[in-house]
């Protein structure tokens, strides 16, 4: 593993995340894993399912 594994302090890891409104996928099988003190930035266009995704992690 790269640098950011022997970093102190905890991550978050989600594997498989999903979320439907009404049968149409907003999320489908998402996976991610976010170290301490990192930054990261999330983008896409109008729909895409950023504020979804946001609201299945907290």
């Amino acid at each position: 593993m790269g640098q950011e594994s022997r970093r102190p302090g905890g991550s978050l890891r989600a594997a498989g995340l999903s979320r439907s409104f009404d049968g149409v996928h907003a999320v489908r099988d998402v996976s991610l894993t976010l170290h301490a003190h990192e930054v990261v930035g999330l983008i896409g266009p109008n729909g895409a399912g950023k504020s979804t995704l946001v609201n299945l992690l907290t």
